[in-house]
């Protein structure tokens, strides 16, 4: 939620409250050609109201926010009453004689744009203002059910969708080196003899035929097994061999005595599908107070979403939460074109590793100087054919694949 642009005593310029939770968020200088810069993030520690200003302030807005704190903050806490409609937003004509009066400058008729910035959690502070690219995570609850997966129509050889339910809050991470995908298929070696095959000979000749000639047939196909063997002496001595070996269980008894094995008809056979795992690391260090919350709300938003979940009855466990993962390109957070699309994934391992440095060391508030935040996922359904065409995360409409695909 942001609030109706405002002018900010001795500045020049027009600024935006972004509201990000119930304390904190940042202030924004809308620039000239519509752009945003992020000027200066506040926050509530102890009751007590804190402005800071970032490394993209302006000199003059740096100075002036240490020579008139308290008239600045008069301003946006005005504005953060509009933007979370606390009380109607109302104008407040220019006042020389008290500091922190603020004009609304929006064009009448005009309806300020709302967005959803509660609901999102980031590292670095100013990534959301920039035309950086992002990788976002968002939670949602695993939903299933008998009434979900098990059709109730007879002739749907295939199990329901799990429905997937989006929490609050979403994470959105600086894109990191090592970007990879691997997509696998299962392919087992496997083998059938001739005595197998004539066994699957003989049951097909079965199921092709009434029940009521099958014991015939039966007594048929073996008298004529029992002729070729009795016909053919090398065959025979093979046979009989084969079957003492199978008896004692002995497998290789045919090769021990006689120096050959039937013919395995070796073949590599396809076993199914595979699901694709996800590693992704995150270097973190906080240049400020509201970059150290972040962080620290971040590592705990991938924790917290990754526990199993436990009922008020005590008697059964619920799934974790899993996460939609996306790469988005651009100013406009598009899709990446070039990176592959992920379906919905479970968070199998989160390792935080709090001394990369090599070393113990915090600020004074007992942040840790630096993070190390590793996350590995894995998908929860396989990648098929048609996902080139069409793809579907498991949360959401299906949407066009691009060139580089799944």
């Amino acid at each position: 939620m942001e609030s109706t642009p405002y002018l900010l005593p001795n500045t020049q310029g027009r600024y935006v409250t972004v509201v990000e939770n119930a304390t904190t968020g940042r202030v924004e200088r809308i620039n000239d050609d519509g752009s945003r810069t992020i000027y200066a993030r506040y926050f509530d520690e102890g009751g007590d109201s804190i402005l800071e200003a970032t490394e993209n302030a302006s000199g003059e807005f740096t100075s002036n926010l240490v020579q008139n704190n308290e008239g600045f903050k008069r301003t946006i806490g005005n504005s953060v009453i509009e933007a979370t409609g606390t009380t109607p937003a109302q104008p407040t004509e220019p006042n020389s004689d008290q500091q922190g009066g603020s004009t609304p400058v929006t064009t009448p008729g005009e309806t300020p744009t709302q967005t959803p910035e509660s609901l999102m959690l980031y590292y670095p502070e100013d990534i959301m203002s920039s035309n950086q690219d992002i990788i976002s995570f968002q939670a949602h609850k695993y939903q299933s059910g008998l009434a979900n997966r098990i059709p109730s129509l007879t002739g749907e050889f295939e199990l329901g969708a799990v429905e997937y339910i989006p929490v609050n809050q979403t994470v959105f991470l600086p894109i990191q080196s090592a970007i990879t995908d691997q997509n696998s298929v299962s392919w087992q070696s496997d083998t059938i003899n001739p005595i197998e095959i004539e066994a699957a000979r003989m049951s097909r000749n079965l199921m092709d035929n009434p029940l009521s000639d099958w014991g015939s047939i039966a007594a048929n196909t073996i008298g004529q097994a029992l002729n070729q063997i009795k016909n053919d002496p090398r065959l025979q001595e093979s046979i009989r061999t084969y079957i003492i070996g199978q008896a004692v269980g002995v497998n290789n008894l045919q090769s021990r005595l006689n120096g050959q094995v039937l013919n395995p008809n070796l073949e590599l056979l396809f076993q199914g599908p595979q699901l694709r795992p996800f590693n992704f690391m995150f270097k973190m260090s906080a240049r400020n107070k509201l970059e150290a919350r972040s962080i620290k709300e971040i590592i705990k938003y991938f924790k917290k979403n990754m526990a199993t979940i436990k009922g008020d009855d005590n008697i059964f466990l619920k799934a974790p939460n899993v996460f939609k993962i996306r790469y988005l390109y651009g100013p406009n957070r598009e899709i990446h074109p070039a990176i592959n699309l992920i379906k919905m994934c479970a968070l199998t391992n989160c390792s935080v590793d709090y001394t990369p440095l090599g070393s113990y060391a915090t600020y004074n508030d007992g942040t840790m100087v630096a993070y190390n935040v590793t996350l590995s996922f894995q998908e929860l359904t396989p990648i098929y054919d048609k996902d080139y065409d069409t793809f579907n995360y498991g949360v959401g409409p299906s949407v066009s694949n691009h060139p580089i695909g799944a």
